[in-house]
């Protein structure tokens, strides 16, 4: 029907905002419009977001954890020239 929209993980149903129906009632046309996924959708994408970001996270403090190591190895080498 002219106005559906669906969930784009799942295909369900999620509402008509050209009548404002939904599975759980009514809605206005623009929370129907800017709706993209169904309940049970939401979440696993929210997770996917952090997931993502986590990883993100992961890679710059891996990357940092490397320099790190590197300019600790400097010093000692630094450290151990000056003492010998």
């Amino acid at each position: 029907m002219k106005g559906d929209k669906y969930c784009v993980i799942c295909r369900a149903w999620l509402g008509n905002y050209i009548t404002g129906e939904t599975p759980t009632g009514t809605a206005s046309y623009y929370s129907l419009i800017k709706r993209k996924y169904c309940p049970t959708c939401k979440p696993w994408k929210r997770k996917k977001k952090r997931d993502t970001e986590r990883e993100q996270q992961f890679a710059i403090l891996k990357d940092e954890n490397r320099e790190l190591k590197q300019m600790l190895s400097m010093l000692r080498e630094e450290n151990e020239r000056l003492k010998g």
